[in-house]
């Protein structure tokens, strides 16, 4: 049997990699990891361990210790059935997950078989971040745009609650940004190395990325 993809999806923030995931793992059945998601779950948490990411994403719009993300990495792949495919959304974004990260994919016997890097320019992330809401339903935060006026009221209709995110303020935009282009360019080199990278315009509309994703899966 041939085996299921696994997929990294890298772009700054705003790139619209997050979408890109999980249209990709609604159409596929692949398993959608977000770290993002899975620490922002961790930071409402009334425990020290969640003050303490809350902090520091919600705050100060820094990056948790690369520690934990290996750990929450590690427990959430161990427990995805062999035969579904994953889509990781958010790691690694650091030298220091890679070689931890391949660890982790090979106690699972899973190969990556696809990074793509979602490359938008600094003004648009930006643009994209300050426009950005999150629709808080069920349990799930779902990014929506504050001009989608058809988004935000079917979100309240369900019951859901529109929020500005936190980690959306200008400083901690900028801030995020400045760490991704510090710490994630040689995970991008790492990869380009190995020519396992593939290029995505992320600066056009969100059906024409997932278009170019798919030609290459």
């Amino acid at each position: 049997m041939k085996p299921s993809p696994n997929i990294i999806i890298i772009g700054p923030q705003g790139s619209g990699k997050g979408t890109q995931a999980r249209k990709l793992s609604g159409g596929l059945g692949f398993y959608h990891f977000s770290v993002g998601d899975a620490l922002r779950d961790i930071a409402k948490q009334p425990t020290k361990l969640g003050h303490k990411v809350d902090a520091i994403i919600n705050k100060k719009g820094g990056l948790v210790p690369f520690e934990l993300v290996i750990e929450t990495t590690a427990k959430v792949v161990e427990k995805i059935p062999a035969d579904q495919g994953i889509i990781f959304d958010g790691t690694p974004r650091r030298t220091e997950e890679i070689e931890p990260f391949n660890k982790i994919m090979k106690k699972v016997d899973r190969d990556i078989t696809h990074v793509f890097f979602i490359d938008v320019p600094k003004a648009e992330s930006i643009k994209r971040l300050s426009k950005r809401r999150v629709c808080e339903l069920n349990g799930e935060q779902i990014n929506i745009i504050v001009d989608d006026a058809r988004a935000i009221a079917d979100c309240k209709a369900r019951g859901g609650k529109v929020v500005y995110r936190e980690d959306d303020e200008p400083a901690a935009i900028e801030k995020r940004l400045s760490w991704y282009q510090k710490q994630t360019k040689p995970v991008l080199d790492y990869f380009a190395a190995q020519g396992r990278l593939i290029n995505i315009d992320g600066d056009q509309s969100i059906e024409d990325v997932h278009r170019d994703i798919m030609r290459h899966i």
